[in-house]
């Protein structure tokens, strides 16, 4: 089973202080060992990658960003996808700004590989490095954000990267039908202003929404600390979006219903409307 954290965050600087609020209920399953784990997150407009084979202990999802001050952060611990462990195969991947996690498996990969492959130009099929059908998604993904010039553009609308994501999972969805099986159709994807998700023939899929920070051990701040603490009122102030998978809700979560789609804006506003 996979696991799944996103964040969309207003000050980078307090990245690491929302994942102590949220690393409870997005850490894998208490005796789960995953096979591969991956970061992704906006560093000066590039995109960077950490990825390693499965804690065989207890997975430190604090210790893995401890260094990390980034407005977008994408998470992912999970089985292998292949026999053994390949950085190109693991999520997150990422394709220039964009980055990009499939949340399952493909319930007819093989078939789903060779269709998608054949629809993707000669130029993007050269920027395949993996081996899974899941990077193709992303690619045919990428291709229809490249159809509409807007690839590079990181003022893109949230509302047109959602469409296109659902062009690109109803497309995909339509690709496994043909092959006999459907599998997990939950994508998530982020230019680091822009987050969008899908939840299509998958598990459950949460967000909530990050107001403030009122009790901060990382940063020593409670419900008391004065006024005059440097670090109060931007923790006060920050706002943030999660989304997230495969790991126990908590109270304040909202799950996204069956056959949506997510989008949220720079502005940090979300909104979720059935899937076209």
């Amino acid at each position: 089973m996979s696991s799944t954290l996103a964040i969309l965050t207003s000050d980078p600087n307090l990245l690491r202080c929302q994942v102590e609020l949220l690393k409870a209920r997005r850490s894998p399953e208490t005796g789960a060992r995953p096979g591969a784990i991956g970061l992704a997150y906006v560093d000066a407009d590039a995109v960077l990658l950490r990825k390693k084979p499965g804690a065989i202990e207890g997975l430190d999802l604090s210790g893995l960003v401890a260094d990390v001050a980034s407005e977008a952060l994408f998470f992912h611990a999970g089985p292998l996808l292949s026999r053994v462990f390949a950085d190109e195969d693991a999520m997150p991947l990422r394709f220039r700004r964009w980055m990009f996690i499939h949340a399952g498996a493909l319930g007819s990969p093989a078939p789903s590989y060779g269709a998608l492959w054949h629809e993707l130009p000669d130029f993007l099929k050269r920027q395949v490095k993996g081996t899974t059908a899941s990077e193709l998604v992303f690619l045919s993904f990428v291709k229809k954000l490249r159809d509409e010039g807007r690839c590079d553009d990181f003022d893109i609308p949230p509302p047109l990267v959602g469409r296109l994501l659902a062009e690109t999972v109803r497309r995909v969805e339509q690709l496994e039908r043909e092959a006999g099986r459907v599998g997990n159709l939950s994508f998530l994807a982020s230019n680091g202003r822009v987050m969008v998700a899908t939840r299509l023939c998958s598990g459950r899929l949460d967000y909530a929404l990050l107001e403030g920070i009122a009790r901060c051990e990382r940063c020593g701040i409670t419900e008391s600390t004065p006024d005059s603490h440097p670090l109060l009122r931007a923790h006060r102030r920050v706002r943030a979006v999660a989304l997230g998978s495969g790991g126990p809700a908590s109270d304040n979560s909202i799950e996204v219903p069956e056959g949506s789609l997510v989008t949220v804006g720079h502005n940090l506003e979300v909104q979720i409307t059935p899937l076209a």
